[in-house]
């Protein structure tokens, strides 16, 4: 399944490429403007690249992640653990 990935993400970027490129061609047609293009192509692409990443998780790595046993240990890192002076982080104020 590891080795599909690769071929997904090109999938993917390429889509999210005609999508930006569809849609900031579409804003120059209306707005005659390069900025407004450009940055409603880059918004169009940042959406399908986190729309279709979410749906390959959802379809093909959510079957690829590590399965939890009910009745089985969890370890959690306790806070003052994780710091390696053992102090809580400085306050904001």
């Amino acid at each position: 399944m590891s080795q599909d990935r690769p071929i997904w993400l090109a999938v993917i970027v390429l889509a999210a490429l005609m999508v930006a490129a569809g849609a900031g061609f579409i804003t120059w047609l209306i707005a005659k403007n390069a900025g407004k293009a450009i940055l409603a192509g880059a918004s169009a692409f940042a959406g399908t690249v986190f729309l279709l990443m979410g749906m390959a998780y959802f379809l093909i790595g959510a079957s690829s992640a590590p399965e939890v046993t009910p009745g089985t240990d969890v370890k959690i890192q306790d806070q003052d653990q994780a710091s390696p002076t053992g102090s809580a982080p400085p306050s904001a104020g």
